[in-house]
């Protein structure tokens, strides 16, 4: 409703960071802390910064993700909130997380059509697929989640919203 609502000329698109640069933001943490912070965090700066380096990864987990309104435990949701409902885009999400690697498996797993889902989820980079080296522009490959953080997120937070919320 403001003057300027919706007149946004630009968009840019931030990834995260991989664990090399990551690691530098948590100075004073040995190379075990930094990847244990990085397999729950991932590259997101703001996660990174609430990552205490002098609690233990025990701590910090109960902390940001096991307790409600904890960062870890709120950010996925916040990460899938562009990916619709409709679709089952989700449902294509939750069947590549769960292990299903291939085209074939995740429309078995999804129990639907799985071309338009998979070109959205490829263009917003939550699901990449990756090819053997040398392999034909259009050989089967793998889907997978790219994000350490969203792996995190699906494994240990997703499930159990309800048991963190009480």
């Amino acid at each position: 409703s403001g003057a300027l609502f919706g007149r946004a000329d630009g968009e840019m698109h931030l990834r995260p960071f991989y664990l090399p640069t990551a690691e530098r933001a948590l100075p004073g943490c040995t190379a075990a802390q930094a990847v244990e912070a990085y397999a729950a965090c991932g590259g997101y700066p703001r996660h990174r910064s609430l990552w205490d380096v002098s609690a233990s990864t025990e701590e910090n987990l109960l902390r940001m993700a096991a307790s409600p309104g904890g960062v870890l435990t709120l950010a996925g949701e916040r990460l899938l909130a562009d990916v619709p409902t409709e679709g089952g885009h989700r449902r294509v999400l939750h069947a590549i997380r769960t292990g299903s690697h291939r085209r074939a498996e995740i429309g078995s797993m999804a129990g639907q059509r799985v071309d338009r889902p998979l070109d959205l989820l490829l263009r917003t980079t939550l699901v990449r697929h990756q090819r053997p080296l040398g392999a034909p522009e259009r050989s089967q490959g793998r889907y997978e989640l790219p994000d350490p953080y969203l792996r995190f997120w699906y494994e240990m937070v997703w499930g159990d919203q309800d048991l963190i919320e009480s």
